[in-house]
């Protein structure tokens, strides 16, 4: 869907990088490295992010399912963070589910002081929500390592599953169904036909 909404508005140029950038009588001309000129009323750059660590790591930091380093009473959270645990290697970019890695953090941190009881192993949860051409795009928990299946409905939802349980949903356009899903996530292989389209524990809510 998003595929068809892109192509539809957007000419992309994959694999190129830009030589020449100048004002033209007609707006900003672009020259791509294979000299293709480019014109446009508007130029926006945007640039991304390299996560970036203290010494003594460089790039990222591996924890475990507690967010623990190698490093005694040091701990990682984050976009920073390199995650090493029962979903496999993952990391997530994102500052919802940075904060809630901090909180855990602290907690496995009060722990390791003797101060406080041993928390769960970290499993992400958090939801993410990205508006892309009048569209929500709504995202809870994890994709890595998924097999992603698209259910039957009214909404257009798909569950991200491994070894039967659901890790991750994602949806356009049904941000309340996705929300929904967070605290569900990690537990049993969901039982619900793909037509309900909706977690489990709500799966009879009108």
């Amino acid at each position: 869907r998003l595929a068809a909404e892109h192509q539809s508005r957007v000419r992309t140029y994959f694999g190129r990088t830009v030589r020449q950038v100048e004002a033209g009588d007609h707006g900003v001309v672009v020259t791509l490295d294979d000299d293709s000129p480019l014109i446009g009323d508007i130029l926006l750059v945007a640039l991304g992010t390299i996560p970036a660590a203290p010494a003594p790591w460089t790039g990222g930091v591996d924890v475990d399912a507690h967010l623990r380093t190698d490093v005694p009473y040091h701990y990682a959270a984050g976009g920073v963070a390199m995650h090493h645990d029962a979903l496999g290697a993952w990391r997530i970019d994102h500052w919802e589910d940075a904060a809630a890695q901090g909180a855990h953090a602290a907690r496995v941190a009060l722990h390791d002081l003797g101060l406080d009881a041993a928390p769960d192993p970290y499993l992400p949860r958090s939801p993410y929500l990205a508006l892309v051409y009048g569209h929500a795009v709504a995202g809870v928990g994890s994709t890595v390592g998924a097999v992603s299946r698209l259910e039957e409905g009214d909404e257009f939802i798909v569950r991200h599953e491994r070894s039967g349980t659901v890790i991750g949903v994602t949806g356009i356009d049904a941000v309340g169904t996705v929300s929904q899903w967070g605290p569900q996530l990690h537990q049993a292989a969901a039982r619900h036909s793909g037509a309900q389209s909706r977690p489990p524990f709500l799966k009879n809510t009108p």
